[in-house]
């Protein structure tokens, strides 16, 4: 009679390991694995959140970081930041202004370099970005002196490709617009970003007159008036360069600050 083989679990007559069991049921660990992916999930999440959270560039240092960048002439990298900026407040306007601004300065260097095509892009950008500045506040006065200098740029570019000393005779406008810049932070209580602004006209224009005026009066304002002696007395000396009188304003900050400058002949009157 043949044994049965039901119950033998093996040859041998070994019978078979039991399976481990846990007590929940395949539809129980399918849920628990998807909670566990749920929460890693969220704990990813939260981690990437982090070092947004609390850690954002302050708008107001990523300008100042664009002014600096213009002092030390890197008009490029300044209308990198100032992009940057606008990415985050696009209807600022004085950062519209310094886009279209620095589009002005680096047309002006392509046209320098005899670069044409490349001056007439940025000077499309410098009219773009100064009309945008101008909608955002209208009739901004340093948007609309920007705009027309960039207008004038554009439409004298081959004329001025063939003279030498284009450069100094289309840079002018630039230290009016940061003139005016820089009293309306002065106007506003932001003394600092005013003595940037007033020394960047100095900067863009070292030749200007009005530009070391504006500047050493400012300098004057906040007595600091060794300061304000220097800028003013190189203001003196550009004005007897150019053969022109020195203003009556001028004559007394100079007064006010030590200087003894030499009295100057008002201008004829037509």
């Amino acid at each position: 009679m043949k044994k049965s083989l039901r119950g033998s679990a093996s040859p041998g007559g070994v019978p078979p390991p039991k399976r481990a069991t846990t007590g929940v049921s395949r539809e129980g660990v399918r849920d628990m694995m998807q909670r566990a992916v749920r929460v890693g999930a969220g704990v990813m999440m939260a981690a990437s959140l982090i070092p947004l959270a609390g850690c954002q560039y302050p708008y107001r240092s990523m300008r100042i970081d664009g002014q600096q960048a213009v002092l030390a002439g890197q008009y490029g990298q300044a209308r990198e930041i100032f992009m940057s900026c606008h990415d985050r407040r696009p209807g600022d306007a004085e950062n519209l202004h310094d886009v279209g601004a620095m589009s002005f300065l680096l047309a002006q260097q392509r046209f320098t370099e005899r670069n044409a095509p490349a001056g007439l892009r940025e000077c499309d950008r410098a009219i773009d970005f100064y009309g945008r500045a101008i909608t955002a506040r209208p009739n901004y006065p340093a948007a609309l002196i920007g705009r027309n200098s960039a207008f004038e740029l554009k439409g004298q570019f081959e004329k001025a490709l063939e003279q030498a000393e284009w450069a100094s005779r289309y840079v002018g406008p630039m230290a009016k617009q940061y003139i005016f810049l820089a009293r309306e932070h002065e106007e506003r209580g932001d003394l600092d970003l005013a003595r940037l602004r007033y020394r960047q006209a100095v900067v863009l224009e070292p030749e200007s007159p009005e530009a070391h005026q504006a500047y050493g009066e400012f300098l004057r304002r906040r007595n600091l008036q060794d300061e304000a002696s220097v800028e003013l007395r190189e203001a003196e000396r550009l004005y007897a360069a150019r053969k022109l009188p020195t203003p009556a304003a001028l004559r007394e900050a100079q007064s006010e600050t030590g200087g003894t400058p030499e009295p100057q002949p008002d201008p004829p009157q037509p």
